[in-house]
């Protein structure tokens, strides 16, 4: 039996120029770029950058000014304002070993989303999203809030809302300043309507008190007090996902109300 394989098809004249240099993969001498982000300078291709954001496309066309090209020396280096060096060396290692790593962590996901959506990386930007998503543990909502706010991601607003719904700790000082006012406000008053809501969802325990919570208070005999039978771990369950499902009715309620929805 014989197999016919295609052969790939041969270079053509559009892969190369008339001196013969490939069209793609022959670049300047110097193709290079300085950089300053806060204290920290970096010598960079301009390759991957121009190739992977239209921000940086459109910067490299910028002519230069009066007193010089900026990023051709140390001394005039083109500074990245309000880009950490953390961020802009996490977005580095990306783009020359990006395909080679795993396992990055939290901080350095979180840089890559802030920088990429700041300079219009936008495949880093899903890559960032996706991995941020499945993170586990999961970010905490206050701080998913504030990336979503700052780095346009809506759809992770209304889960970390009904996460900060439903937990016991109220809303602090310090992560209303954070999520802002005014959403801390409306969080508030979530949590007010879900609390009134759910506050006869109580647990049975063996011990015949019914509480709202998973730990019965009420004992001081932890050898008998604190253990649940089957029937009440079920019901906890089933607590569980309506009390989250009510939540999620709240918090939409609260944050979309009809008469908003109806002028959309």
């Amino acid at each position: 039996m014989s197999w016919n394989i295609p052969m790939p098809d041969p270079p053509t004249s559009e892969d190369f120029d008339a001196k013969n240099k490939s069209v793609q993969f022959f670049f300047p001498a110097d193709e290079t770029v300085i950089f300053k982000a806060e204290d920290k300078l970096f010598r960079v291709h301009r390759f991957f950058l121009e190739r992977d954001s239209e921000f940086f496309r459109g910067l490299f066309l910028c002519p230069p000014e009066k007193g010089g090209a900026e990023g051709k020396t140390e001394d005039k280096p083109i500074v990245l304002a309000d880009v950490t060096a953390f961020e802009f060396l996490c977005l580095l290692k990306f783009l020359y070993n990006g395909m080679y790593k795993d396992g990055r962590n939290r901080e350095e996901w979180i840089a890559l989303l802030t920088i990429s959506n700041r300079f219009f990386f936008n495949k880093i930007r899903k890559l960032s999203i996706a991995a941020l998503t499945k993170l586990i543990p999961p970010l905490d909502p206050v701080e998913r809030i504030a990336l979503a706010n700052k780095c346009e991601i809506p759809e992770w607003n209304e889960p970390a809302y009904v996460d900060l719904c439903v937990r016991n700790v109220p809303i602090t000082d310090a992560e209303a300043e954070i999520i802002g006012i005014s959403t801390a406000f409306l969080l508030m008053k979530a949590r007010e309507e879900y609390r009134r809501r759910t506050i006869n969802g109580n647990i049975t325990f063996s011990c015949g008190h019914e509480i709202p919570g998973l730990a019965c208070l009420q004992c001081t005999d932890s050898g008998y007090g604190h253990i649940r039978r089957a029937a009440d771990t079920i019901k906890v369950r089933e607590n569980a996902r309506h009390e989250r499902s009510q939540a999620i009715s709240i918090v939409k309620a609260v944050f979309q109300p009809p008469s908003q929805l109806g002028m959309r």
